[in-house]
């Protein structure tokens, strides 16, 4: 599974299917901290 932002050229490949919700969190994750701080806690309250 290749997952792909074309603003950011973020690439993840996952050759489990586990990873892919984590992989999509810490991606997420990032996102959240590097463009919406305000609503860092938002992400959490949705992963958790």
């Amino acid at each position: 599974v290749v997952l792909r932002i074309d603003r950011r050229n973020v690439v993840v490949n996952n050759t489990g299917h586990d990873n892919i919700l984590l992989d999509y969190y810490r991606w997420y994750q990032h996102l959240i901290k590097t463009r919406f701080r305000s609503l860092e806690t938002l992400s959490v309250a949705v992963f958790s």
